[in-house]
């Protein structure tokens, strides 16, 4: 009998760039030299950048932005929203900008997201023929709590595939009522790498509004990496991140009766041997 052992794994490393330039001249900087500005999925990435900084102290531009205003469904694949309404920056507080989507009288409306309002769910029948069941639900909540409820009792929350969904919908809604459909904006989600993931490691009280549209990262002790926005067009030193392949050789091995074939053992040294070496060398890299 015969095994095949070996491990291969995938994660990112990070660089401090210190050459001070923009968010969008540091970000093609990293494009051309690196993979493309830092990006983080979670705290073990921000610790592991802290870590690949080496004693850096400082401040420096990472992946993240809010220049999208990029607008989503609550069930993906929807029509394109700006064919429906324009994209309106709010005069709220940054941390208020959680857009939400609305209906009334047949328009969209652009809403906070903490606003109560009734709202429309939708139940799939997928028998005969799909078909979407539109719901008014004539409770107020956010739309948060909207999604959870429909989520719970229906399919989802009304998402237009199409111009006739979105008149279906509209002969659900009772006249000269504000009611939430399936769409929303959320704020700081929009990574340079092209993912889309909240990743919440903020200065305390930030992010703010009219303070700017990309984010940095604070490398120091009293901020262990915390982010921070600033105008785009300031110039910081920046961080750029890379993918390593980490693989192990893979070694064929025969052995029967719970032991190794003994015309095979001589490959066990050499594999101690190398997979050391492999780790020192991941190790200094």
């Amino acid at each position: 009998m015969s095994l095949l052992t070996g491990l291969s794994s995938c994660r990112r490393r990070y660089v401090v760039v210190q050459q001070t330039k923009t968010w969008s001249d540091a970000q093609s900087y990293c494009r051309s030299k690196y993979t493309d500005l830092a990006t983080m999925d979670t705290m073990v990435d921000v610790n592991q950048m802290i870590a690949d900084a080496a004693g850096f102290i400082g401040t420096v531009w990472i992946g993240l932005s809010d220049k999208g205003f990029n607008w989503m469904w609550s069930k993906p694949g929807g029509v394109e929203p700006l064919t429906y309404f324009p994209q309106v920056k709010p005069s709220n507080p940054r941390n208020m900008w959680e857009l939400c989507g609305a209906q009334l009288k047949g328009s969209w409306w652009d809403v906070l997201c903490n606003q109560e309002l009734p709202f429309v769910c939708y139940d799939m029948v997928l028998s005969p023929i799909p078909t979407k069941n539109y719901v008014f639900i004539n409770q107020a909540l956010t739309w948060n709590d909207a999604q959870a409820y429909c989520r719970q009792n229906h399919t989802d929350l009304a998402s237009v595939m199409s111009k006739a969904e979105d008149d279906d919908i509209t002969k659900v809604i009772p006249s000269e009522t504000l009611t939430f459909i399936g769409l929303h904006r959320p704020t700081w989600t929009w990574w340079s790498d092209g993912s889309v993931h909240k990743l919440d490691h903020w200065i305390q009280g930030h992010p703010q509004g009219g303070t700017g549209d990309c984010a940095a990262s604070l490398i120091d002790a009293a901020n262990v990496g915390k982010f921070m926005e600033y105008t785009c067009g300031t110039h910081f030193y920046f961080m750029c991140y890379t993918s390593k392949l980490l693989q192990t050789t893979s070694v064929l091995v025969s052995y029967y009766d719970g032991f190794v074939n003994t015309a095979d053992s001589h490959f066990f040294p050499q594999l101690q041997r190398l997979h050391l070496q492999q780790s020192i060398s991941d190790a200094l890299w």
